[in-house]
């Protein structure tokens, strides 16, 4: 490294945050642990979540946190779109959960394409979870339509049991 101290930094918020109370930032450690211990003492004495992480591991992580996150919003405005309908004529009937869904996937059509392009391409995991989404949408399918209800109750108990009871305070 040329006698280079090297450290990463992921701020996991966008630029328009209005506080960093809660808010997450990543420290790789890129080989050199002092040079990550001091990245991470310049955030020490703010009110950020400090996550140290080795860099090879970083991009695993990023898969599910950015890359599932992303791609589940995309997917949810995709179907919309290809359905046909309008979103006004889809109003007119939604739910909570179809709002809530909604809101999210709304954020992240909104966001700049190329970055999330190169988000999604550029993880070496991307192709991984890929393969993870569709065994895990074919299992879900399966489920659904079987006359059985087991398997999708065992699929709703999982998901129950993932979860914590109480989970972090919505970010704003």
């Amino acid at each position: 490294t040329n006698g280079l101290r090297v450290a990463s930094v992921h701020p996991l918020f966008g630029p328009n945050v209005q506080t960093l109370s809660g808010r997450v930032i990543v420290v790789c450690d890129c080989g050199n642990a002092s040079a990550a211990a001091e990245a991470e003492a310049l955030f020490r004495e703010t009110a950020l979540a400090i996550t140290r992480l080795p860099v090879a591991e970083h991009d695993e992580y990023m898969q599910y946190v950015l890359g599932l996150s992303h791609l589940a919003s995309i997917l949810f405005f995709t179907t919309l779109h290809e359905s046909g309908r309008g979103f006004n004529d889809l109003v007119r009937t939604a739910s909570t959960t179809f709002y809530k869904q909604a809101r999210a996937a709304a954020e992240v059509a909104r966001e700049n394409p190329y970055l999330y392009y190169e988000i999604q391409h550029l993880n070496r995991h991307s192709a991984e979870l890929f393969d993870l989404l569709n065994r895990s949408l074919a299992k879900l399918q399966a489920a659904v339509l079987s006359d059985d209800p087991a398997t999708f109750v065992a699929l709703m108990t999982a998901g129950r049991d993932y979860f914590p009871e109480t989970l972090p305070a919505e970010l704003g």
